[in-house]
């Protein structure tokens, strides 16, 4: 016999599961679908590189609504924040970058790849710190010498290689 749902939830992400705990406890029928083997999407911790574990995106857990939090005790249901002290990006080369929460270390160890990406970061920090009107701005490096090839993150693409410029964009 057919089962009967009021809600049908295409995608088991982070986001579809929100929207189905909200229709489940304003109690409708709901059933999500999800075509990986995994619940969670941008918030799972998976094994991308061999040995290693990434949460792939779970640095934007500040965009989560504390009212999400909230109501629907994620706490109780097993949601842990954990500081972000660092970030370890392991490299297809056996090299690694060690990101941290001091600007002059993290910049010592982009230096380690790049000159011109240690100067871009140093103005990075800089750029950030004059946001505070809600503008997101990103800052980069481009050119030889520059670990950051490509305009699409493409480590091998060097379409938009150039004289080593900085360039800083501004979102409204």
């Amino acid at each position: 016999m057919p089962q009967s749902y009021d809600a049908v939830v295409i995608g088991g992400g982070h986001n579809g599961l929100v929207n189905a705990a909200y229709l489940a406890r304003a109690g409708k029928k709901v059933l999500v679908l999800e075509r990986r083997k995994v619940l969670g999407g941008a918030a799972v911790t998976e094994e991308i590189v061999p040995g290693f574990l990434f949460s792939e995106c779970s640095y934007v857990v500040s965009l989560l609504r504390p009212e999400i939090i909230r109501e629907l005790d994620l706490p109780r249901h097993g949601l842990e924040i954990l500081p972000l002290d660092g970030t370890f990006s392991p490299m297809t080369n056996g090299d690694y970058l060690w990101r941290v929460n001091d600007h002059a270390k993290t910049q010592r160890e982009i230096r380690r790849h790049s000159r011109l990406d240690a100067e871009a970061y140093d103005e990075f920090g800089s750029a950030m710190a004059l946001t505070k009107d809600g503008k997101m701005m990103a800052v980069g490096a481009r050119g030889e010498g520059s670990a950051a090839k490509g305009m699409n993150g493409n480590m091998n693409d060097n379409s938009a290689q150039g004289a080593g410029a900085v360039y800083i964009f501004t979102y409204q």
